[in-house]
């Protein structure tokens, strides 16, 4: 049980050359910091691949009795504890005469008994090396007292986010059935995530508040933030001082400067140098007031006045953005009657009269820009799934499931090494008769001869259908004819290429159109029972659409030749946009959500499909695992899901697209957080190579694709670690298309052409060895933007166009066929400059549309 300890020698007390903890459940990273209690690691769970922060104390004391109760009833549900986990008077924490495990139980305890997005969770607790470990949330990201010391004095909407956020824990802390007071709250106690949120961490000294009780422990907090009365010692501390505490935090973000602790005593205005509305000077001199009766009475007040002056600085910032754009240079005449078109589209547009730049620059309100509370939910839903996994592993150590045969041995490990990942193959678990691959090994030469006959005939049969195949093709595809110099498209060659002799090896034909034309997609090709599908997800239907989103799961039968909409259980299907797709070994298809045609917002999600029987499972990813549209997703050798980020922020084409990097175990539903990419990009191409490394190519920094990229970077996952690659893409390459035929080859289709404000037409064969470009046939009739590409392993590439003009999505829907004789080399394309880039007037990225907007193109990256 963790709560009996023996007392450590000094050596152990003192070892900090330990690799592992917990009997090799956690192999220990780094050190993420040191406090009064101890040291933070960072850890990762050796069998689920998730990080943790594992925080250490002293252990002077045994655990009292009550604590470890109430400890394993929440943690540890199994185990059986005789103690009562409420024999602790309602308010107190149990003593048990140690000072440092006072405080780990007063922390411990209280991450129990909390359960709010930005408070960590508690996964799990021990004793090990003469110390007690806290097991709780990793929080990536830095500090907001480093994020100060280098950006500070801060954006007034920025400072007030962030205050906004810390109120509304403040809130949740204060409101509790006894409400619980931080007491420590400064910058170094605030973590500042990526994606924007606010962690509050260390809770080794908050307490309860006590009616009636007429003093407090004195010599608590943190001098320059403390509150007077924590010092004085004449009252109790109350929620006020947290936030006396939250107004001075406001106040050095709007300065850049502390106040000096002896100042905080005294009464007097604290001035804000930078430009600062009236009213959150006078919020700021108001929170910071000595005497606890003149300030903010609670956090919902203080709340409901950084809500007003939230307002007010928004439409000054608003105004002088606004006043700085009339100075801008005339635009073009098709940028004019872009805009002409925009303010006639909704009330919206009318009200930026006419400047098509303002349309970003609409005020908001606070609550606009605050996660919403779906999103928080599903926050907390992660945790909770997380705290459930640890527990079913506990369960198994505990309790191994019995198996139908005896496993064989293990390799012997050391006491204190991790158990080895489990490695996912996709192999195939019964032989053709259906007999189980382990007993089939042992089989008889008889029933390996009937075997051999059966594949025999199976081969055949294989043969027979790709007959009917091509039979079909030819009835229901319109092929068109290519010259040996390409197709007869827009742009024959791209700029700088050689052109390949394949014209009597690479054809195009056009195939029955998807049931609604649309644009940012994706598509997946999937066999089920027998059959041959492309799947594909709604999208962008277009301006003029009615509606603009289509919220449907399509297929295509490649024997018919025809369309139909893939059974669902419920018949409906998640609305999505800019999404990506992937499969996992399970017969199973995974859909990141990307930008949500329901709730208008981009939503970290994946949606498991299962392709035997329609059913739909959502998958909600850890907090630090923040994904957005236009990302990309891929799976590896081992079953593993890799992601990219994507864009986070939608309706400003400035937005930048974020680097992080994760991978999404199927076989656990385990998440982690890896190397981030070495380049914010979105819209990217990837690929996996037969050495089961990843190659990310092309994309965009920017959500409006005017900085698209040519770049090659090599994921190596054995070491968690990016390389640039010196080869290139033949030319920037955002919002193409693409699909790996074997681990040798991709083909790249389409993309933006951000000089020009067109999409591409041009075709690649990439060698994923050499990373040397072919150039192939040119789509036909134009280019190809955002759409989406899938191929089967007979050298069919099926390819949904997207869109030809920026904004209007078609119907095409096409197949390549690439037969390259395996003593071809590719030719080399040499890699041309980037151009000049221009924002394009209808590129994605400039509008959030809703089903109300009449916006030109698809959801405003």
């Amino acid at each position: 049980m963790p709560g009996n300890m023996q007392q450590p020698t000094h050596s152990q007390a003192s070892d900090s050359s330990i690799t592992y903890l917990h009997n090799g459940d956690y192999q220990v990273q780094r050190i993420l910091g040191r406090g009064g209690m101890g040291k933070v690691l960072l850890a990762t769970h050796t069998r689920l691949g998730t990080p943790f922060a594992i925080k250490q104390a002293l252990a002077d004391s045994p655990l009292a009795e009550s604590a470890v109760a109430e400890l394993e009833q929440i943690l540890h549900p199994d185990d059986m504890i005789t103690a009562d986990p409420h024999s602790a008077p309602p308010g107190r924490f149990p003593v048990s005469g140690g000072e440092h495990t006072d405080r780990f139980t007063r922390e411990a305890l209280l991450l129990l008994r909390l359960q709010h997005p930005a408070i960590p969770t508690l996964y799990d607790y021990f004793h090990e090396h003469g110390s007690w470990h806290l097991v709780m949330d990793y929080v990536p990201g830095i500090s907001l007292n480093n994020y100060l010391s280098q950006h500070a004095p801060l954006p007034p909407l920025e400072a007030l986010n962030y205050a906004t956020q810390l109120c509304d824990v403040l809130a949740y802390l204060h409101q509790q059935q006894l409400p619980v007071i931080y007491r420590d709250l400064k910058p170094s106690n605030i973590m500042l995530m990526p994606n924007g949120m606010l962690m509050l961490i260390d809770y080794g000294i908050a307490r309860y508040y006590k009616e009636g009780q007429s003093t407090d422990t004195t010599g608590f907090g943190s001098p320059g933030y403390a509150s007077p009365e924590q010092y004085n010692g004449g009252s109790q501390t109350d929620g006020r001082s947290d936030l006396f505490s939250l107004g001075v935090i406001l106040h050095e973000m709007l300065t850049g400067q502390r106040v000096a602790p002896s100042a905080l005593m005294k009464d007097e205005p604290r001035p804000i140098q930078t430009r600062v509305s009236s009213a959150l000077q006078g919020l700021v001199n108001l929170a910071t007031r000595p005497d606890p009766a003149q300030r903010y009475q609670n956090a919902s007040l203080f709340a409901q006045a950084l809500e007003r002056v939230y307002a007010i600085e928004e439409r000054a910032a608003y105004e002088e953005r606004l006043s700085h754009l009339h100075a801008f240079p005339t635009p073009s005449p098709s940028l004019q009657a872009a805009r002409k078109e925009d303010q006639a589209a909704d009330l919206h547009q009318d009200l930026n009269a006419g400047d098509n730049f303002a349309s970003s620059l609409v005020p908001l309100s606070l609550s606009s820009v605050r996660p919403s509370p779906a999103f928080l939910a599903q926050i907390l839903d992660g945790r909770r799934q997380t705290r459930q996994h640890l527990q079913r592993l506990r369960r198994q150590d505990r309790h191994p499931t019995p198996r139908p045969y005896s496993p064989p041995t293990p390799t012997p490990q050391p006491r204190n090494m991790p158990t080895p990942r489990p490695v996912l193959r996709p192999t195939s678990s019964t032989a053709t008769n259906g007999i189980p691959a382990a007993l089939a090994v042992n089989a008889s030469a008889k029933q390996t001869r009937s075997e051999t006959r059966t594949l025999t005939l199976l081969m055949f049969a294989l043969l027979l259908l790709l007959l009917i195949s091509a039979s079909v093709a030819y009835f229901y595809g319109t092929p068109f004819l290519l010259s040996q110099a390409g197709s007869p498209g827009d742009n024959p060659n791209p700029p700088g290429a050689e052109s390949l002799d394949i014209g009597h090896i690479a054809s195009w034909h056009q195939l029955a159109s998807p049931p609604v034309p649309v644009a940012d997609n994706a598509s997946m090709f999937a066999q089920v029972q027998g059959h041959s599908y492309v799947y594909m997800t709604g999208g962008y239907r277009g301006p003029k659409q009615n509606p603009k989103y289509d919220r449907h799961l399509y297929r295509y039968d490649i024997s018919s030749g025809r369309w139909e909409q893939a059974p669902t259980t419920n018949g409906t299907f998640p609305g999505m946009l800019n999404n990506a797709i992937a499969h996992d070994t399970y017969g199973n298809l995974l859909f990141a959500n990307g930008y949500s045609t329901d709730t208008y917002s981009v939503s970290s999600a994946l949606y498991q499909y299962r392709l035997a029987d329609g059913s739909l499972n959502k998958i909600i990813p850890n907090q630090d695992i923040p994904l957005g549209f236009g990302l990309s997703m891929l799976t590896d050798q081992q079953g593993d899901v890799y992601l990219t980020q994507g864009f986070s922020k939608a309706g400003a084409g400035q937005t930048v697209a974020g680097t992080g990097w994760y991978r999404y175990t199927p076989h656990t539903g385990q998440w982690q957080a890896l190397a981030p990419l070495p380049q914010g990009l979105g819209y990217v191409m990837l690929a996996l190579t037969s050495q089961n490394q990843i190659l990310l190519l092309g994309g965009a920094s920017d959500a409006a694709q005017a900085h698209p990229s040519n770049a090659i970077y090599r994921y190596d996952s054995a070491h968690n670690a990016w390389h640039k690659e010196q080869a290139t893409l033949p030319t920037p390459l955002s919002g193409s298309s693409s699909c790996a035929p074997s681990s040798d080859q991709l083909v790249m289709l389409g993309g933006f052409d951000a000089t020009h404000n067109s999409s591409l037409a041009h075709s690649w064969l990439l060698d994923l060895k050499t990373l040397h470009a072919s150039a192939l046939p040119d789509i036909p009739n134009g280019g190809s933007l955002l759409g989406t590409a899938t191929c089967d392993t007979q050298g069919h590439f099926y390819l949904l166009r997207g869109t030809r003009d920026p904004g209007i999505p078609t119907a095409d829907f096409m197949q390549l066929t690439l037969t390259l004789p395996h003593a071809a080399q590719p030719q080399s394309v040499p890699p041309t400059p980037a151009p000049v880039q221009n924002t394009p007037t209808l590129a994605p990225g400039q509008n959030t549309p809703t089903e109300g907007t009449n916006s030109k193109e698809s959801i405003g990256k």
